[in-house]
Order: C-alpha cells, then sequence, then structure tokens
C-alpha cells in the first residue's frame, strides 16, 4: 500500500505539470467558455463564441452537448478565478482540470480497490492505469471529462451492492452523458425483478432528466430547449461516421473520390448511425438470456465489458477517448487479462490506440495551443495539406479498421470463455 501511495503521488505530479498550460483546442476551449458564459447567467446549450480574457483558441463558436454537470463546476472553477482577481488564464485552465485529474488518480486506486476485494490483491493493473500514456493525454493534456465518469463506473462497481449503487451510474451519466450505455446494461440485467426496474427508471428520470432540466432555469432554459432535443438526437444517431473505427472507410473512400463514393458515403450516413442501439440492446438480452445464472460482481463486470465492446464496434462515430471505458473495464477485471490471447490483445489495442492518437493530432502540437496559437495553425496547415493530409487519413483509417478487428476478436473470445 506504501508503495501505491508514492506511485499515486508521482503519477499525479506527471498530470498537474501539464495542467495548466495544455488543452484541446475544441474540447477543453468548450470548458474554459462554458465557465463563463454560466457565470454570466447565459445559457449553456447555444453556441458560445469566445471570450478574449480568458479564451486561447478564439475563432469558432463552440457548442456544450453533454449533461450539465461538468459545466456547473466550469462555473464555480471561473468564479473562483474571477474571486481570486488575477488576471491569467492559466490559473483557470488549472482549476478546471482538477476533477478530471483527481478522477483519473482515482481510478488507479479503485482498481486496486476492486481488485483487493474481488481478486487477489495486484497493484500491476493499477500502475497500468496511472501510468498509461493514453489516460496521462486525456486528462491531463486534453481535458476531457470522461476520466471521472469512470471514477464512478468503478465505484459502482466496487459498490454494487449498496441499495444507492445506481447514483453513481446516474452521476457518472451526469458528467458525460456515455455512461448511459451502463444504466441500460443495468436495467437489463436486472429486467426479471420489475418492481426493482421500474422504481431505478424513476429515479434516473428524478434525478438523471428533471433536476438537471429545472437546473437550467436561471439560464435561459426556454431558449435551449430546441438545441437540448437536437443534442439528445445527436447523441444517439450522430449522422457522421468513422473517428476510431471501421466506419471511417467511408470517409476515406469519400476524401479519395468524392464524385465516386458521395453516393455511398450519403447512404452509410443515412444507415449506420441507427445500427448500433437496437445492436446493443439485442446483444445484451441474449447474454442475459445464455449466460446470467446469478448477479454477482463477475456478472455484472462482464456485462459492463460487453456493453463496451458492442457499443465501441457498432457504434457510427467513436471518439479516441472512448477507448478508456474499455482499458478500465478490462484493468478491473484483471484476472481475465491473466489469458495470454486476451492479453496480446488488449495490448494491441492500446498500441493501435496510441497510434491513432499520435496521428490524429500530429506531435500533439495541438495541445500546446494556449501556449502559442499559432501551434494550432500550424497543426491544421499540416493535417490539410497533401501529401500529409492522405499520410494522416490512411494511417488513421488503418488504425480504426484494426481497433474494429481487435475488438470483435476480444469480443469472440471473451464470449467464448464467459
Amino acid at each position: 500500500m506504501l508503495k501505491l501511495r508514492y506511485l499515486i503521488i508521482i503519477a499525479l505530479l506527471i498530470r498537474e505539470s501539464f495542467s495548466f498550460w495544455t488543452g484541446h483546442p475544441y474540447d477543453f476551449e468548450m470548458l474554459v467558455r462554458v465557465g463563463k458564459q454560466l457565470a454570466l447567467g447565459k445559457p449553456l446549450y447555444v453556441f458560445i463564441g469566445p471570450y478574449p480574457d480568458i479564451s486561447f483558441w478564439p475563432h469558432v463558436e463552440v457548442g456544450y452537448a453533454y449533461p450539465p454537470v461538468y459545466a456547473y463546476y466550469c462555473m464555480l472553477a471561473y468564479l473562483i478565478y474571477s474571486y481570486i482577481g488575477i488576471n491569467f488564464p492559466f490559473l483557470y485552465y488549472f482549476l478546471l482540470k482538477q476533477p478530471i485529474i483527481i478522477g483519473d488518480i482515482l481510478n488507479g486506486y479503485l482498481i486496486y480497490k476492486i481488485s483487493l476485494k474481488f481478486f487477489n490483491n495486484n497493484i500491476k493493473y493499477s500502475i497500468f492505469w496511472l501510468f498509461n500514456p493514453i489516460t496521462i493525454i486525456f486528462s491531463s493534456l486534453w481535458g476531457i471529462p470522461h476520466s471521472l465518469a469512470i471514477t464512478f463506473i468503478l465505484m459502482f462497481l466496487l459498490n454494487y451492492r449498496s441499495n444507492y449503487s445506481l447514483l453513481y451510474l446516474i452521476f457518472a451519466f451526469l458528467i458525460i452523458g456515455l455512461p448511459f450505455i451502463y444504466l441500460i446494461a443495468y436495467l437489463i440485467l436486472f429486467l426479471s425483478n420489475r418492481k426493482f426496474v421500474m422504481k431505478n427508471i424513476g429515479y434516473f428520470l428524478i434525478l438523471g432528466v428533471i433536476i438537471p432540466i429545472l437546473s437550467l432555469f436561471p439560464f435561459q432554459l426556454f431558449n435551449q430547449l430546441t438545441n437540448i432535443t437536437l443534442a439528445v438526437e445527436d447523441v444517439f444517431f450522430k449522422k457522421t461516421l468513422g473517428q476510431f473505427n471501421a466506419f471511417m472507410i467511408f470517409y476515406y473512400l469519400y476524401y479519395l473520390d468524392s464524385n465516386l463514393f458521395f453516393n455511398t458515403y450519403v447512404l452509410a450516413v443515412m444507415i449506420i448511425p441507427y445500427f448500433w442501439l437496437p445492436a446493443l440492446i439485442t446483444s445484451l438480452f441474449f447474454y442475459k438470456i445464455k449466460k446470467v445464472k446469478e448477479i454477482n460482481f463477475n456478472t455484472i463486470i462482464n456485462f459492463f465489458l460487453l456493453t463496451t465492446l458492442i457499443f465501441l464496434i457498432t457504434r457510427q462515430n467513436v471518439n479516441e477517448q472512448y477507448i478508456l471505458y474499455f482499458l478500465a473495464i478490462c484493468l478491473a477485471n484483471y484476472i481475465m487479462l491473466q489469458k495470454s490471447d486476451l492479453k496480446l490483445l488488449f495490448l494491441l489495442i492500446q498500441i493501435n490506440a496510441f497510434v491513432f492518437i499520435a496521428t490524429n493530432n500530429p506531435f500533439f502540437m495541438r495541445f500546446f495551443t494556449p501556449l502559442d496559437q499559432n501551434l494550432y495553425f500550424f497543426d491544421i496547415k499540416l493535417t490539410t495539406t497533401e501529401p500529409f493530409q492522405f499520410i494522416r487519413y490512411t494511417i488513421m483509417t488503418i488504425c480504426g479498421i484494426l481497433n474494429t478487428i481487435f475488438l470483435t476478436i476480444f469480443l469472440i473470445k471473451f464470449l467464448k470463455k464467459n
């Protein structure tokens, strides 16, 4: 335990060393603007322009497309920054990232606690999380709250027997939206107990929908209702393809010859986004019927792993940061990774993810935009100039296809062993 404590301190210092002077020029800039937007009493779910005193990427409007909980923290961070009264935006950036970084560190500790409670004491997989460049990039450099949402998913797994365990999943959902898939899995897993399911649906509607919407009243709620509806539809059935999965091949073909592949691309965009949710629900039902005999820790974590795999394989658009959910759930179920074939696949998926991240964000230059906006302009010039654009899209497409292949093989092996 003492060794883990020192490792946690080192991992925290590494993340904090990048926290205040780096950030993704859209995702983190969005959080930067949202804080002041809400502090001024303006609506959240609108396109938000730059604020010259704090923005580090003041060139386009950004939109917030997540539940409002982290936006309220952004507002609090801005109010603290304003109260301190120092005109030093790096302090504000530092404050904005603290829950993300703390959550990221907690994930390493929670993986250890899960192993201690349900398996043998083993800190190796906690170390894998704490010092994984992928987890460090997304929490410390990128600045997006997926790591914090994962914290509450791991807390649910650690305390799944609690009468209030659902609250962890609801809060994970309220941070960034994506953990909604685990709420679906949770309800399907307990579907035979209809009273329990209806009660928990009620809790979710009150805590996850009604209260968050009512909380927007001070921020001109009625000016946002249309945008909220469109944002929900976009989350479920976004009309884009690719990023970090095999569906990127459609965009790649369109890029190679827009005239020849235009109709193919449009048809794919109109059809594929409606595939993932029925595929997820159907897969979970079949797995529950065929495999679930009793509900315990292994049942739940396997159910969550299946949920993650089906989502990453079938969803029309998979951002590279979604791989964090796969990573966290696998490490929390580290006994499964003792099998050499799954361990090799797990490592290949991480290596492939890092190659994709490094290619999509060349030399990681865009994360240093808070220091110098010219770095972003150089990044855009580089990524939109041939032949580098062709090389970049080719590598990203190959990585996306490989990610889907690796995850599918992992899924097949997982189902055979469980």
